[in-house]
């Protein structure tokens, strides 16, 4: 971990971890990392010696909820999935990263928004308000008035190019 967090060419980590011998000495270089790059995390060996309803089992549940827990407190991606693999690469491929705990919805339908919207309340993500400058120039692009509410609805006939004059809007919005 101390290799990647310094190493100029690594832009971004995906870690597959099966065991962690040294729980302190991980999760230290493992927020250490963080801080510096974007880093997903998949946990392997979850179904390993389980058994329904035994002791062991139970362990093991717990056991990785602690895990997950201690992975997100670094500031690390906690994915649990392969599919989800894929999509964290492809958005961090992009390089952003996230400055605060405030997030712009962007959609081209006001359900698939508000479901978004409904999720991230949930996990205790604030949405974020835009500014009546920002208000403004996203009307100036917009076929109809846009009111402003959370999610942006951009409209089911949005192009890319809406999608990122939108984006761009509200990255540039304090």
């Amino acid at each position: 971990l101390d290799f990647l967090t310094y190493d100029t060419a690594t832009q971004a980590v995906l870690l597959q971890v099966q065991n962690v011998h040294d729980g302190r000495r991980f999760i230290s270089g493992l927020r250490a990392l963080a801080r510096e790059k974007p880093v997903v995390v998949i946990k392997s060996g979850l179904s390993e010696n389980h058994i329904e309803g035994s002791c062991l089992g139970s362990k093991l549940i717990d056991s990785h909820k602690v895990f997950r827990s201690a992975i997100e407190r670094t500031g690390a991606l906690y994915i649990n999935t392969i599919s989800e693999i894929f999509t964290s690469i492809n958005a961090l491929s992009n390089n952003f990263r996230v400055m605060d705990r405030r997030l712009a919805i962007i959609s081209n339908g006001i359900g698939v928004g508000t479901l978004a919207k409904d999720r991230a309340l949930k996990l205790g993500v604030e949405v974020a308000s835009l500014t009546e400058e920002t208000v403004n120039q996203l009307n100036n692009n917009l076929p109809v008035p846009y009111l402003p509410k959370e999610p942006i609805d951009l409209l089911d006939d949005a192009p890319p190019v809406r999608f990122r004059h939108a984006a761009q809007l509200c990255i540039e919005d304090k």
